[in-house]
């Protein structure tokens, strides 16, 4: 599949919207999300699913043939268990701190493995759309 088809364009940023979402709803003063639990929290669980998938791509791409400096079968599965470690043991702000940061180092990952142009910049502004959601959360 060619990475400009809408598919690749439209997927990940239908991806961005639970996290905007939350943000949204924390700003409105929805802290709770009836049967879900607390909006924060929802989020967060959304994010480590997101975080673990996204991570879990990179053993795609090794399987695939890339070969970065970067080992990304250690990499992937260090950031799926930090992204486990901090939901298990971080109250919800810096769980969220570590996500954003999480979020940032797979992007940069992207970055080293010279991937389509047109992917890198969806990745990149889904990123920023990510990560500004988290922090809003963080905050709120």
């Amino acid at each position: 599949m060619q990475s400009n088809t809408p598919l690749l364009r439209i997927l990940p940023y239908a991806g961005t919207l639970p996290f905007v979402a939350c943000a949204l709803l924390l700003l409105f003063g929805v802290k709770e999300l009836p049967g879900l639990g607390h909006t924060s929290a929802v989020a967060l669980a959304y994010g480590l699913v997101i975080v673990s998938f996204m991570a879990g791509v990179h053993w795609g791409q090794f399987l695939s043939g890339l070969r970065p400096k970067l080992n990304l079968l250690v990499s992937s599965n260090a950031v799926a268990l930090i992204a486990w470690g901090s939901d298990l043991m971080l109250a919800p702000v810096y769980e969220c701190l570590v996500f954003v940061a999480l979020f940032a180092f797979l992007y940069w990952i992207d970055t080293q493995l010279k991937l389509d142009p047109h992917y890198l910049q969806t990745r990149r502004y889904v990123t920023l759309i990510v990560c500004t959601s988290l922090l809003l959360i963080a905050i709120i």
